[in-house]
């Protein structure tokens, strides 16, 4: 009896297998130039070796104070999109993750601002490459803040005398909290 309560203690005191989360991205994900960019990077694995933790070491940080057990691996490139991930990195993320979160460039195609053809295709086969190696894996694509090309803007919305569908949300946000109404229900 007390034997087999001394095993069932140590199978419980044994930490469950830790999960593996990957985050893909460019200098949005790691932070380039702020703080947070080599913040506690000997936490997580950074597949480039470049001493990074940036947004994946704050996750690290925040799954750890909730008692989650992650194993949290970043690849990152400044300025750089999924497609170019995929056609340069696949080897290094070829592997079975629990978790992916894509982060793709801020104008979609920093050749073709706007269109969304090469994010599809590349987070359509980084997706295939995951679902191969572990067919349960979650996969999450975020996106950082939608901006203009500033190259399409006309001089006059330069100078801000007409208006702009391209302004960014804290623009929208600022006139309609002028016209009285609450945060989030203005016009579009």
């Amino acid at each position: 009896m007390l034997r087999s309560l001394a095993l069932t203690a140590l199978l419980l005191a044994v930490p469950a297998s830790a999960q593996s989360i990957l985050f893909v991205g460019n200098s949005f994900t790691f932070g380039a130039l702020s703080p947070v960019m080599e913040w506690n990077a000997r936490t997580v694995t950074d597949l480039n070796h470049d001493g990074v933790g940036g947004v994946p070491a704050l996750f690290k940080r925040f799954a750890d104070e909730a008692g989650l057990t992650l194993d949290v691996t970043l690849e990152t490139a400044a300025g750089q999109t999924l497609d170019w991930h995929w056609r340069t990195r696949q080897s290094a993320l070829d592997r079975a993750w629990d978790y992916v979160v894509l982060q793709e460039y801020s104008t979609l195609d920093p050749d073709r601002p706007g269109d969304a053809t090469k994010l599809l295709s590349a987070s359509g086969q980084l997706a295939t490459m995951f679902h191969a190696r572990n067919p349960n894996v979650k996969i999450g694509l975020v996106a950082t803040w939608s901006r203009p090309d500033p190259r399409r803007l006309l001089p006059e919305r330069r100078r801000g005398r007409a208006e702009d569908p391209g302004r960014p949300v804290g623009g929208r946000r600022r006139r309609a909290a002028g016209r009285g109404a609450p945060e989030g229900r203005g016009r579009r």
